[in-house]
């Protein structure tokens, strides 16, 4: 069963990734594009990690166990992007992925 804390945890280490790699992320961008999409990713998962902190959440519902496997995944393929330097497309693809993963299951838990 999932938890708030899972829920809590996973929303924490997407802004952690979106933070910590925002700047290098933004250099290697080629396109305003690609920086708009690294920017709206961060700010998105600031959000998604602060709704967390600030509403605080009751009992499961349903699909809590596939939302935060969804996100897992998600958050597994940007650990792989980054590790195999898979370039800055392949990165920002995969990090709007958690970002979306995480936030519709922050939304789900209210």
């Amino acid at each position: 069963m999932v938890t708030g804390a899972d829920v809590q945890a996973i929303a924490r280490r997407n802004f952690e990734q979106a933070r910590i790699n925002k700047h290098s992320d933004l250099a290697a961008t080629t396109t305003p594009a690609q920086a708009r999409a690294v920017a709206d990713n961060y700010e998105a998962a600031m959000a998604a990690y602060l709704k967390t902190l600030i509403d605080g959440f009751e009992a499961a519902s349903g699909n809590w166990d596939q939302l935060l496997g969804d996100a897992k995944a998600a958050e597994a393929e940007l650990v792989r992007a980054r590790q195999k330097a898979e370039g800055v497309a392949a990165t920002i693809t995969a990090l709007g992925k958690l970002t979306g993963a995480a936030t519709k299951l922050v939304e789900a838990v209210k």
